[in-house]
Parts: C-alpha cells; sequence; structure tokens
C-alpha cells in the first residue's frame, strides 16, 4: 500500500493560495504609485533594433536562452586605389553611416591653362580635367558600400553588447535593488481623464551569462512564470476591469505568453476583448507605438527593460511568494495552506512530513523541562507530537507573557 501524501502539491490548493498572495500583493499594489510610462525605467532596448545577425528565439521555453549576443570588432574599410589619393576625406572613409564618401569636385593635382593675356595660369585639377579618377572611383565604390553596410550591422552588435554588459555589470553589483525583465505586450492607452499609459502588460524575468574566455552574453528567460501587470498599471483608472482578467493571469502562471511564443499573440487579443470597457485594438506589431491615444491599443512590442525592485512595500515578497507557487516543483506551504483549506491534524502533519520536520521526533522521547511542569504543560507538549501547532491560553500577568 502507497505510503498517503499531503496535499502541497494539489493543483487547487496552489491555486487558492495563489489567488491569496496575489490579493494580497493588489492591495500593497494599491499604496504605490504605478510606472505607466516605460520611458521612467532606468533602461529600454526594444527588439525591434537587433541587427539581422541576432535573432531571438521565439520557442524559447522559461529557463532557455532566449537572446545570445557574441562580441564582434569593427573591419577597416577597403583602401581606394593610390590613384584616389587627395581625392577623398579620410573621415569619410571610415564612416559607415554616410551613403558614400564623396568624390571632391578638385583633386591634388594642377593643370596649365592659358589666360586671356596670353599668359601660362595654373589651377588645381578637376573631374572633368580626369575623367579617369572618376571611372576608377566608381568601379571602388561598390566596395567600399558593401564595407559599410556590414560595419553597420557590427556597430549595432557592439552597441547591444555594450549596453548588455554594462547592465550585468550593475545587476552584478545590486541585484537586490535591480532587475531585468522580458517585456511585452505594450499598451498605449489615454485613459479617461487624460492619464497616459504606456507600458507593457507582461513581464518575465530575465538573466544575463557572461562567458568569461569569449564574451559571449547569453539572455536567459527566468525559471518563474510571467507575470500579467495589467492590475499594477491599471487598477486606480475608469475603464478598466480587473475581475475580467483573473483567468487571463492564471492563464499566464499555467505557462502561457512565456517569451516570444504564439500563445503571447493569442493572450494579448484576449485581454483586449476583456481588460478595458472601451475598444482595445490588437496589433501584431513589434515597433513601439510613441503616442497614446482615447482608442487602447495593445502590440508585442517586446523589449528588454532594466528597472527598480520595488522596496517601498511587501510586494517583491509576495513575488517571491508567487514564484514558488508557480512551476513544475509547486507546492503549497503549510502556513499558507491552513489559510485557503481547512486541514486535519493528520493532514498538517503529512505536510510536515514531507518538508522532513516532525514533531515527535524534533521533541524527543523525554523532553527536559527547565522547570517542575504541571500536567498542563505535559499535555500541550503531547499535543504538539500529533499537531503543528497548539492554542495555550492563560490568565494575565504583570511584567511577563
Amino acid at each position: 500500500m502507497s505510503e498517503q501524501q499531503s496535499r502541497a502539491c494539489d493543483p487547487q490548493l496552489i491555486d487558492s493560495t495563489t489567488r491569496l498572495v496575489e490579493f494580497l500583493r493588489d492591495l500593497a499594489s494599491a499604496r504605490r504609485v504605478p510606472v505607466r510610462d516605460i520611458r521612467s525605467h532606468a533602461q529600454v532596448l526594444w527588439l525591434v533594433d537587433l541587427p539581422d545577425t541576432l535573432v531571438p528565439q521565439r520557442s524559447a521555453e522559461l529557463g532557455d536562452v532566449l537572446l545570445s549576443v557574441d562580441h564582434v570588432r569593427s573591419v577597416p574599410p577597403p583602401s581606394p586605389p593610390g590613384e584616389l589619393d587627395g581625392w577623398l576625406k579620410p573621415e569619410q572613409l571610415v564612416n559607415p553611416d554616410i551613403d558614400a564618401p564623396d568624390l571632391s569636385d578638385s583633386g591634388p593635382g594642377r593643370v596649365e591653362e592659358t589666360g586671356e593675356d596670353g599668359e601660362p595660369r595654373w589651377r588645381q585639377e578637376t573631374q572633368q580635367d580626369r575623367p579617369d579618377m572618376v571611372e576608377i572611383y566608381a568601379k571602388w565604390l561598390p566596395k567600399w558600400q558593401a564595407w559599410a553596410e556590414e560595419e553597420r550591422v557590427r556597430l549595432r552588435q557592439q552597441r547591444w553588447h555594450r549596453e548588455l554588459y554594462s547592465i550585468s555589470t550593475q545587476l552584478g553589483q545590486i541585484d537586490d535593488e535591480w532587475e531585468l525583465v522580458l517585456a511585452t505586450g505594450l499598451l498605449t492607452w489615454t485613459a479617461p481623464g487624460g492619464i497616459r499609459v504606456r507600458n507593457h502588460l507582461i513581464a518575465t524575468r530575465l538573466h544575463l551569462r557572461v562567458d568569461p574566455d569569449t564574451e559571449r552574453i547569453d539572455v536567459l528567460l527566468g525559471e518563474t512564470a510571467p507575470a500579467l501587470q495589467d492590475r499594477e498599471l491599471l487598477a486606480d483608472l475608469d475603464g478598466f476591469t480587473p475581475h475580467r482578467t483573473d483567468r487571463l493571469r492564471q492563464r499566464v502562471r499555467e505557462g502561457d505568453a512565456v517569451g516570444l511564443q504564439p500563445s503571447l499573440a493569442d493572450l494579448l487579443e484576449s485581454w483586449c476583448d476583456r481588460g478595458l470597457e472601451a475598444e482595445a485594438r490588437y496589433l501584431p506589431e513589434w515597433a513601439p507605438r510613441e503616442t497614446p491615444s482615447t482608442t487602447a491599443e495593445v502590440r508585442p512590442a517586446p523589449a528588454l527593460v532594466l528597472r527598480k525592485r520595488d522596496h517601498g512595500s511587501l510586494i517583491s515578497y509576495y513575488d517571491q511568494m508567487i514564484s514558488t507557487l508557480t512551476g513544475p516543483d509547486a507546492q503549497t506551504p503549510l502556513g499558507l495552506a491552513q489559510l485557503v483549506a481547512p486541514l486535519e491534524p493528520a493532514e498538517r502533519m503529512l505536510f510536515l512530513r514531507d518538508q522532513g520536520i516532525v514533531s515527535a521526533q524534533a521533541l524527543g522521547q523525554d523532553p527536559l523541562f527547565p522547570l517542575p511542569a504541571n500536567p498542563e504543560q505535559r499535555t500541550i507538549m503531547t499535543r504538539l507530537r500529533t499537531d503543528n501547532g497548539v492554542v495555550v491560553q492563560g490568565p494575565p500577568v504583570i511584567n511577563g507573557t
């Protein structure tokens, strides 16, 4: 006969406990000022700005690598033919952001010509004097333009690497104050009363891993489920119906909208149908919308966001509780389970046994009392052998407890 198990892994009990913690978290959130403009965060890196060489993994699961950024070096431009010396500006040759280095109207050479008075005069040579220079330039230019296009991509990858390296350093020093998240579902909306909202609905914790040898940076999705943070953004605004998104919040906890998976679009479309009393449109665009309007709009617009942790309230602690209640190994702690479900003493002891805590073993067979014990005190010890807690009531005392 198999050994009886506790209800710590019961999905219904886990769900009820999670709802309780979320409710307490919402109460704490009501005391803080919501961040409704994404520009208020320390740093925002839009994935739409990634160069073609960096492709995020849309199928990444929790704990997987979402994006990898290698350290690349710049490549010098192709040297122009020697005949073009003096015809090109050196500062333009190394600038990949321009369309092409200009071929000067005049070159370094001098041309003799006869003036109106019949005397010889010298002037600088021009393109009309040297059509061969124009031809040489035209043959060399495609090589430079190919280099410039590749160098622009390298520079963009360098900027991403530099930004992520800086974030990794910052998180390594003050990880308890800052966090990096993948933000998806950008909501842009001007609510009744003129309050503007431009921030994401979903946030997933990220971790950065830097290879010390190659300096390759991996961006990994965290191990915990994403969070639907519409209540934090909108709870105090007219036109938001938080109870209608409870099911969506549960879906996110259960694994929907992880990273950039296809389920993200479905969840955002569902939010547009439920989240606001007014019309909300969903657009499958990665580029962010800049200006909110009275018509709410939601688009994926994924971004890596470096933001401050909220230590001004209990929110961060509730977040940690919610994290322990999500994922494949989630279990309900006994202290929380007792708040949402009636548990008999035998059930409570099963929780303790599964956690490796058994009261009888902790007390021993014959506990030593520092002072003489009466029958009531011994009854308390006996009851603690079969339960995790006993209520003791006694008369009031002076200068004591």
